[in-house]
């Protein structure tokens, strides 16, 4: 025999899962089926039907159209969010990314400041995922993932842009915040309990400064150059580039500034 209360539970349930849907979807699908039913009432008014049956029947349909659409509404933003997050590690994923990183440069055109962005590619990952196995690789990103989350603030956007590489976005932030960040990333990471005992990154940094007006494509490309200089330098480290109103098509000043920063590393003897 059922228990009464497993009705009563998967009620509470479902009702809980209706209350935390989107109003705007309930209030919009509402009023639609409002207008389709007050047009149906009149046509059966017309035709005879009694108006107590229609006053009666109205807000029952009214009411299930209003949770249908509040079900309806949940589903499209449970599914927006699945579109915009990398499912291994909850990050952002490069279409979410790509939206704010456009929203921030067109932000930053009208108000002014700097922007910076910082790409992230893991060193010698094939040769985790070849000697320990794609599992150890996985624990190796994740742990990426934690250092980096615990080094950037609430208001910075950061995503997996796929297989070993991640990228920030740090709106209203100077290269000297944005260097501090990845140091502190670099630092982190040394000092993880990996269980490879081999997790290293190398980074690359884009400062879009106040004056200059480049698409947001470029502010991710320059980010993402740096970080090959970085590489080349022999991993573990950070590069930096500017991007200042002489880089703008047009201007006749001085090239683009770059610099190349590496954490002292004693393994391998590099110096800042």
């Amino acid at each position: 025999m059922k228990d009464p209360m497993d009705a009563r539970r998967a009620f509470d349930r479902t009702w809980q899962s209706i209350r935390s849907l989107p109003l705007a979807w309930s209030l919009t699908i509402g009023a639609g089926a409002l207008a389709l039913v007050a047009t149906i009432g009149l046509s059966l008014v017309r035709d005879g039907l009694d108006p107590r049956t229609i006053a009666y029947g109205v807000p029952l349909v009214a009411a299930s159209l209003v949770i249908l659409g509040r079900w309806a509404g949940g589903s499209i933003d449970r599914l927006r969010v699945l579109a915009m997050t990398d499912p291994l590690t909850g990050m952002s994923n490069r279409r979410h990314f790509d939206l704010r990183l456009h929203e921030e440069v067109a932000r930053r055109r009208r108000v002014g400041g700097s922007t910076c962005v910082v790409c992230l590619d893991v060193d010698h990952l094939k040769t985790i995922n070849d000697g320990f196995g794609h599992v150890a690789g996985d624990r190796a990103l994740l742990a990426l993932c934690e250092i980096v989350r615990s080094s950037v603030r609430a208001t910075d956007t950061v995503a997996r842009l796929g297989g070993d590489e991640f990228a920030l976005l740090l709106p209203d932030t100077k290269a000297d915040r944005a260097s501090a960040v990845s140091m502190r990333i670099l630092r982190g990471v040394r000092g993880s309990d990996a269980s490879t005992g081999s997790l290293a990154v190398s980074i690359g940094v884009a400062e879009l400064g106040s004056g200059a007006t480049v698409p947001s494509p470029k502010l991710l490309e320059a980010a993402d150059a740096a970080l090959y200089r970085a590489k080349a330098s022999g991993g573990g480290a950070a590069a930096l580039t500017r991007l200042c109103a002489a880089t703008v098509p047009g201007s006749s000043a001085r090239p683009e500034e770059t610099t190349l920063f590496v954490e002292d590393l004693v393994e391998r003897g590099a110096t800042s």
